[in-house]
């Protein structure tokens, strides 16, 4: 408030002397500055430029006050368009983390939740597993029925993973029809169970196309992170190469 009064005395004092043509007229353009400062602070709460100085209607010079009105129009366009391009970036960044036809997030964007999943691992003691999926028969599917058959099965798959999942996991999509789960703060066995049923939900998803019902049988590996020493792209690759020889569950 103390800001305030001193607008206020320098407004009130140069409006006796002539106002911004009088020889104290750098009184009033410090006025001017000092109550633009004022406004831009307190926008979201006034409307009233008077209200936002706290003097009464017609003690500010009108030419002071018609300069604040402008500065105030300029930081409400300008926040609006800081606005708009913050929408803006945050729609691309969901598109360069995410698949660009399947509503799931792209290895480069899984990586990166894995690498926060370990450190949160690491840190709280409580480790997690990754579960690396192949979903064989989509690509057969392609080829018989198709580009759109093979999106609407992996669009399938990715809703059984959500299903099946919480919102503190990841879920990527690795192309080939190789999924990637990071499943947060659970141990090996329980994490072993937890894979068989992804593994069991994706094999059995009731997924029809042109009336036909197409058979997936899945290949799975579970691994262990947040044991220290871990890189999450190097622990993605190790799955991805130790998961063809691993449990494989059909129809």
């Amino acid at each position: 408030m103390d800001q305030v009064t001193a607008i206020r005395d320098r407004a009130a004092s140069g409006q006796g002397r002539g106002g911004a043509n009088h020889p104290r007229g750098d009184a009033h353009r410090q006025a001017m500055a000092d109550a633009a400062s004022a406004a831009r602070s307190a926008i979201h709460a006034f409307d009233d430029v008077t209200t936002v100085l706290g003097v009464p209607d017609g003690s500010v010079p009108p030419p002071v006050q018609a300069r604040i009105n402008a500065l105030m129009e300029e930081v409400e366009r300008l926040r609006a368009e800081l606005a708009q391009a913050r929408r803006h970036e945050d729609m691309l960044r969901d598109l360069a983390d995410h698949h660009p036809s399947l509503p799931i997030q792209h290895r480069r964007a899984f990586v990166r939740e894995l690498t926060r999943l370990i450190a949160q691992a690491e840190r709280s003691e409580l480790p997690g597993v990754l579960v690396y999926l192949h979903v064989g028969g989509i690509e057969s599917l392609r080829e018989a029925q198709g580009s759109e058959a093979a999106e609407a099965a992996l669009a399938r798959a990715i809703e059984v993973l959500r299903l099946e999942t919480q919102p503190a996991d990841a879920v990527g999509y690795l192309e080939g029809g190789d999924f990637a789960v990071a499943l947060a703060v659970i141990g090996q066995a329980e994490g072993q169970a937890r894979a068989q049923r992804l593994a069991e939900r994706l094999a059995k998803m009731g997924f029809l196309w042109n009336g036909v019902r197409p058979e997936f049988v899945v290949n799975w590996i579970c691994v262990p992170f947040g044991l220290g020493n871990q890189e999450a792209d190097s622990l993605l690759r190790a799955a991805e190469a130790g998961r063809r020889t691993q449990p494989t569950t059909g129809r």
